[in-house]
């Protein structure tokens, strides 16, 4: 169950804000402090940071609804060229993964706005959610390069083998290649 807020909270942050507006940052925080004095220190600046991004983002963005990320978005980009993409889309599916593994961590491990940086872990369990989540992603891309990897070997064996067969007896070679086709196809419907 959440705390209740603070009785004054309401009315320090509209009296931190017109202070600060009158007297400027440093000396408004420190007039309105003293219209509270009951309020704790840790408190008092959660307030007036409170406050501080309030300001900014109240400048920064427009009127309107504008949506902000709070932390720096990278874009998702194929991760092996050359790569084919297979069932609902490999890369696409491990960029899903990866961006809740990101919401996770930066809920456990918030970005504080008025630095850029990440100040301390708020829930270490769920940062661990997150960095499992980050290894067991990274360890299906190296799974899936191996495959594609032994893939690529096995059609060279394939075709090195076709292309022996073929100097031998060409009748052998069709046979077996239509064979490989027929197999080919059947492993397609499967998918």
């Amino acid at each position: 169950m959440a705390r209740e807020a603070h009785p004054d909270r309401a009315r320090a942050l509209i009296e931190i804000g017109e202070h600060v507006e009158r007297l400027g940052k440093i000396e408004g925080q420190r007039a309105a402090r003293k219209l509270f004095p009951n309020v704790g220190k840790p408190t008092w600046e959660s307030w007036c940071r409170l406050v501080r991004v309030g300001e900014r983002a109240a400048v920064e963005q427009p009127a309107g609804i504008v949506i902000v990320a709070t932390h720096p978005v990278t874009p998702v980009a194929p991760m092996a060229a050359g790569i084919e993409p297979s069932g609902l889309g490999f890369d696409r599916w491990i960029a899903e993964i990866d961006e809740i593994n990101r919401a996770l961590k930066d809920v456990a491990w918030p970005i504080d706005p008025e630095t850029g940086r990440r100040g301390r872990v708020k829930n270490p369990m769920l940062l661990k959610v997150a960095r499992d989540g980050f290894a067991q992603s990274a360890g299906l891309i190296v799974k899936h390069r191996e495959a594609v990897f032994n893939q690529d070997r096995i059609e060279d064996f394939y075709q090195i083998i076709i292309e022996e067969v073929g100097k031998a007896d060409r009748g052998v070679q069709h046979a077996v290649v239509a064979r490989l086709r027929e197999i080919r196809a059947y492993s397609a419907q499967d998918v």
